[in-house]
């Protein structure tokens, strides 16, 4: 599911199960999934592959790629 679907059926469920608010909360949350193969799907070319929406994400027409980096409930990346 695309980045906008995955925000619409969280919004259309009552909100966010979890928010992260920290580096180590996002290392803590990646090191729990990233060996999961339930979690990620990678392409028949190899080159790319996808995997839950966890921690921050660059909006549309920020500055790539050190700037623009926002978290989807709009709480301050530290």
């Amino acid at each position: 599911m695309q980045f906008e679907d995955a925000q619409s059926f969280a919004a259309n469920a009552g909100g966010h199960l979890a928010t992260l608010t920290s580096e180590a909360e996002s290392e803590f949350a990646f090191q729990l999934i990233r060996h999961g193969d339930r979690f990620w799907h990678k392409h028949s070319s190899g080159n790319q592959s996808n995997g839950p929406a966890i921690g921050p994400f660059q909006a549309e027409g920020a500055r790539d790629p050190l700037g623009g980096w926002v978290r989807v409930t709009g709480e301050p990346l530290t």
